[in-house]
């Protein structure tokens, strides 16, 4: 954890997409520390490093109300919201419910703004999509990835997020572990 050297009293919160984690923000962490902003970066519930229950809601108002608690908790009244992929959809439904606790919202890449259905996407059911990802094997998701986040470019630095991806469709979180805190509040 790295505290701001000069703090300017905001607070960044950082919202990871499915394929990502909180410690993915990692570069992002530290810019904003060194702008002097306080940043939270949750994995939420059932990603990475957090819980896991076995039967569970995942619903993107019942993560916004997880994350609203968590800020709550340690006393963040108002935000920036800084959200990626799926982590928009969330941020979204947070700004929604909670508008009053939203300085700025900043969606980066976020999915849900299409219209997938009028782009030939098959729907698949929760568990369709829970058997789909069992089956991925760490080259499966490395091809995803680097076609569809990295435009064909690969770096050795991203299997760790791959490794990380593998590990949790196969129940471990820990494999992939290089030292960045889960669940992070700096």
């Amino acid at each position: 954890m790295l505290p701001s050297e000069a703090p300017n009293g905001r607070t960044a919160v950082l919202l990871h997409g499915k394929n990502f984690c909180a410690a993915t923000w990692e570069d992002t962490i530290k810019a904003l520390t060194s702008a002097g902003y306080r940043v939270v970066a949750p994995d939420q519930i059932g990603f990475c490093t957090s819980t896991k229950p076995e039967s569970y809601q995942y619903s993107f108002h019942q993560l916004a109300a997880n994350t609203a608690a968590l800020l709550a908790k340690i006393g963040v009244l108002r935000a920036t919201f800084i959200a990626h992929s799926t982590g928009g959809m969330l941020a979204t439904r947070y700004a929604l419910l909670y508008p009053k606790r939203v300085e700025k919202l900043v969606l980066v890449n976020p999915i849900g703004l299409e219209d997938w259905k009028a782009l030939g996407v098959p729907y698949r059911t929760v568990d369709q999509w829970y058997a789909r990802e069992l089956k991925l094997s760490a080259a499966d998701i490395r091809n995803y990835e680097r076609n569809t986040y990295y435009a064909g470019r690969w770096k050795p630095e991203f299997d760790r997020w791959v490794d990380m991806l593998a590990g949790l469709n196969k129940g471990s979180a820990t494999s992939w572990w290089r030292g960045i805190p889960p669940s992070s509040t700096i």
